[in-house]
């Protein structure tokens, strides 16, 4: 199974991801990419340093013999790695960045998400979607994308979570969160800390952009804060 999670910050891709690994009780790899991933030696470097406890042995190392055929070196490396697994196991890119449309970074990732066998899954979180070069494997089923749409909350999902957090919550009350956030999984954490410490939900402007929530709420929380704790904070 290949899953691409995609959505804006504080939207829940990494929250969902841990939770699909953690529900199915799967070893797990999970490699947090950053904007130096864009040099595939260096990606290849630290995916292999995430993948050493469940590889064993190390992988394969990219270098320059391998730059005019990162495809092959990529279904090799990927190839070598899922072969070694004999458990359920999740290998998890977390954070992937924006990539240019000539990023060799595409062709490893195609490579990759096709080698993945029926016992395993790799998850790819990133605030873009999916990119087109991967329509056929969406078409045929090999790559389930989610976005933005299905990571909103429901109310019933928020009352779950106040309740997990120690604030029970009715379920128009729980309507009245999920609108003013628009199931938005970071303001509405954020809408139950301000209405702990208020005591009341705040009042957000209709059809407000998720930046704009959050820095609403997290300025009204922060205010409610002792004024020596931000110092601490900062220091």
């Amino acid at each position: 199974v290949a899953c691409w999670i995609s959505g804006p910050a504080g939207s829940g891709k990494s929250t969902l991801a841990a939770s699909y690994v953690d529900a199915r009780d799967y070893q797990s790899a999970w490699y947090q990419v950053d904007a130096d991933a864009a040099d595939i030696a260096t990606f290849f470097h630290y995916l292999g340093r995430a993948a050493r406890r469940i590889a064993g042995t190390p992988l394969p190392a990219f270098d320059a013999r391998y730059t005019g055929n990162v495809a092959g070196f990529s279904r090799h490396y990927f190839g070598q790695l899922f072969s070694r697994l004999t458990a359920p196991t999740a290998l998890v890119l977390d954070g992937l960045p924006a990539l240019p449309a000539d990023s060799p970074l595409r062709i490893v990732l195609e490579a990759g998400l096709a080698q993945v066998p029926r016992h395993c899954c790799m998850l790819v979180t990133s605030r873009l979607e999916a990119p087109a070069s991967l329509a056929r494997m969406r078409a045929s089923g090999e790559l389930v994308c989610l976005g933005a749409d299905e990571l909103r909350l429901l109310p019933e999902e928020l009352m779950a979570i106040a309740s997990l957090r120690g604030k029970p919550l009715g379920s128009e009350t729980a309507l009245r969160i999920q609108q003013r956030t628009q199931g938005w999984a970071a303001g509405v954490v954020l809408m139950l800390e301000h209405a702990k410490i208020a005591g009341h939900l705040a009042e957000l402007p209709d059809e407000a952009a998720p930046q704009a929530v959050f820095d609403y709420l997290a300025g009204e929380i922060f205010e409610r804060f002792p004024a020596h704790l931000p110092r601490l904070v900062t220091k």
